[in-house]
């Protein structure tokens, strides 16, 4: 299989690789999500474009983890 990089179409400087992990842990009976990622590049370039897309990238992930609270109070 072969495999091609391409850049994000919004931005064309953007990482072409990226790690996101994804940690599941019991709370107190509750389920505790931490969502952690970054670029895997020491290019200057690229890790300046994602770090000036760090407050959108929050506030995109905090909104689509309220959605996903919401809905998971709806489906108890």
């Amino acid at each position: 299989m072969l495999f091609r990089s391409t850049r994000a179409p919004f931005n064309e400087i953007w990482p072409l690789e990226t790690l996101s992990t994804v940690m599941f842990t019991s709370q107190g009976g509750k389920t505790l999500l931490v969502s952690e990622g970054g670029p895997l590049t020491d290019n200057a370039a690229e890790l300046k474009a994602f770090d000036d897309m760090r407050q959108s990238m929050q506030g995109g992930y905090t909104g689509t983890m309220e959605q996903l609270a919401d809905y998971l109070k709806g489906a108890k």
